[in-house]
């Protein structure tokens, strides 16, 4: 039968920190996977604020940060990897709540200690395990947005001088919208706080992120690579996960809150945030004038992206089937299945998704995996070490694409048929020693797991 694919509960949008708090809560989303895990990290997480950088600033004009953890020593290798909370596109949207909490730093963690609790439950899991990851020995950079643009902007209010309390202030022309000179601010000061980032040919930098940051990621991705004032000599590739966007409408239900289509939303942020000096090239060849927003959005951009990447992206994205068949973040795992009112809508998004996947070429650096699982972002997950498609592990095809990311290319793309029908995963062993007190019961007493977690796959060994 199917496998299960074990999710998060979530009663809204949330940012990635707190998607990554259902893995902490002891729920995988991968397909017929879950996972326990209680890191053990060391090597400290640190706050760095960008102060001295008069750019780098969230919407209201804090200062923007990033989250530090150095490498192993000799490391020649940086993580630079973009936070996911979304964004917003006019002045309706952004007047959510939820974008105005994003859009401040003032409520980041400021010293290691006050960081150390937040970090130990949401920043040493899957890709981030210091002790398992395949890039364990890099230097981290976990930027954090706060400027409700995917990284793209660049654009402040026209008085910024003059402006009213940050709670009664409208989104197109009293926020700042400055998050790609984050990015360049981020890159400035890895660069003087470890000054041997990009000195030697040779150094790596894995640049990407989640959900709106891996869409921050592919649309800077070829400007990042291609300037020797942001990375110097080093090399840069992709590590993108869950942030391929594609040309569908959404139902009437997920209208009625404000909700536009992808790229209605495209459209009108473009505009709003001034993203324009990232469409440059072919790609702008190819769309001009009315339609230059496609330069922003994954499913026209990636054709004409140059730089080396990973992509991993669902083909019943939890994100996108939930925003755009109900307008919000949707708990359940029915959404789409057989028989459902939405079936068809689920299944128009999956063929969309496959169609729009690229196609990479021998020696292009370019890898896809798909897996047929209902989920969001998994790579910083603990699923990260179950996932699986085709008869392949993610963290497998990742670690042989990292022995040289220049010159690979091939795409996995689950087959099966059905909603969130995902590979069955061979039952695995729970070797790995869990601390989290939730997880104590469950690991004295194996039999007792199987009842609860329903006998699916616990951990990769």
């Amino acid at each position: 039968g199917k496998d299960l694919c074990l999710l998060a509960s979530h009663d809204s949008i949330l940012s990635h920190e707190a998607l990554l708090a259902s893995d902490a809560g002891l729920l995988g989303v991968a397909c017929g996977s879950q996972g326990l895990w209680h890191a053990n990290p060391t090597r400290p997480w640190v706050p760095r604020f960008l102060d001295s950088y008069p750019l780098a600033i969230c919407n209201d004009g804090s200062p923007a940060a990033y989250f530090y953890r150095q490498g192993l020593e000799g490391s020649r290798r940086w993580f630079v990897y973009l936070d996911g909370v979304g964004w917003c596109w006019d002045n309706e949207s952004c007047e959510n709540n939820w974008k105005r909490i994003h859009g401040t730093s003032n409520g980041f963690s400021k010293t290691e200690a006050e960081l150390k609790p937040r970090a130990d439950m949401y920043l040493n899991t899957g890709i981030f395990d210091p002790k398992r990851s395949p890039i364990k020995d890099a230097h981290v950079a976990f930027v954090k947005s706060c400027s409700n643009d995917a990284f793209m902007g660049d654009k402040s209010p026209p008085d910024p001088t003059n402006l009213p309390p940050w709670p009664l202030r409208k989104a197109e022309d009293g926020w700042h919208f400055r998050g790609r000179r984050i990015i360049e601010a981020v890159f400035k000061d890895l660069r003087t706080r470890t000054p041997f980032l990009g000195r030697m040919v040779g150094d790596r930098v894995i640049y990407g992120g989640c959900s709106a940051g891996a869409r921050g990621a592919i649309a800077t991705m070829d400007y990042v690579s291609g300037s020797s004032e942001i990375v110097g000599k080093a090399g840069v590739v992709g590590l993108l996960d869950s942030g391929l966007w594609v040309p569908i409408s959404p139902t009437s239900q997920a209208l009625a809150p404000g909700w536009k289509s992808f790229g209605q939303q495209t459209r009108a942020a473009m505009k709003m945030v001034n993203a324009s000096a990232l469409i440059t090239g072919p790609c702008l060849e190819r769309y001009q004038r009315q339609e230059r927003w496609k330069c922003l959005m994954a499913s026209y951009r990636l054709p004409f992206v140059r730089t080396p990447y990973f992509l991993v992206h669902s083909q019943y994205d939890r994100f996108a089937l939930g925003m755009n068949i109900f307008g919000h973040w949707f708990q359940g795992k029915t959404v789409g299945g057989s028989g459902t009112p939405n079936e068809e809508w689920a299944e128009k998004y999956r063929q969309l998704v496959r169609g729009y996947l690229p196609n990479p070429q021998n020696g292009s650096g370019i890898v896809v995996y798909s897996p047929a699982c209902f989920f969001h972002c998994v790579m910083t997950k603990v699923s990260f070490w179950t996932t699986f498609a085709n008869g392949l592990y993610l963290v497998k095809v990742l670690e042989e694409w990292l022995e040289s990311p220049d010159t690979a290319g091939s795409k996995i793309i689950e087959n099966c048929k059905g909603f969130n029908c995902g590979s069955k995963i061979p039952r695995l062993r729970l070797l790995q020693h869990v601390e989290a007190r939730r997880a104590g019961t469950l690991v004295e007493d194996p039999a007792a797991m199987d009842r609860k977690i329903g006998g699916v796959p616990i951990l990769l060994t």
